[in-house]
């Protein structure tokens, strides 16, 4: 459904992805290996995303992020968000969460903690604080 209809019907969820890496190492190594590519794929999802959605980057004002606060995956999803919602006016910022900051990596239940942290933060109109953030990752 597109994400219009979505907000005319009152629907809370216009879109979930996910993707699960397998391997750590063998993931740690692709990143290391393949970021401008996976930067350039991790933009390409998130503009599809958001035609099928029948939406453009200043209709979005949060995304809840993969956020594993590690210094090689943050950038690479952190800097394809940069480049898809670039431009965006100052009093219109995107904000970014991950519910790995209060509950932890949650392996393979991860997707739906943060799906449900985004239910339940729509629900109450309101984001909880991101934990434990001092400085960002560069």
């Amino acid at each position: 459904m597109p994400l219009r209809q979505c907000r005319a019907c009152r629907a809370p969820l216009a879109l979930v992805a996910r993707a699960r890496d397998g391997d750590r190492q063998a993931f740690t190594a692709l990143l290391e290996r393949h970021r401008p590519v996976l930067l350039a794929l991790c933009r390409r999802v998130l503009r599809d995303a958001m035609e099928q959605a029948g939406d453009s980057p200043a209709d979005v004002t949060y995304v809840e992020a993969h956020g594993t606060g590690t210094p090689l995956g943050d950038p690479i999803e952190v800097g394809a968000l940069g480049r898809v919602f670039q431009g965006r006016a100052t009093d219109q910022p995107l904000l970014i969460g991950s519910v790995k900051t209060n509950l932890g990596h949650l392996e393979a239940a991860a997707g739906m903690a943060g799906l449900f942290k985004v239910v339940l933060s729509l629900e109450a109109a309101q984001l909880p604080p991101h934990l434990h953030l001092r400085t960002l990752n560069p």
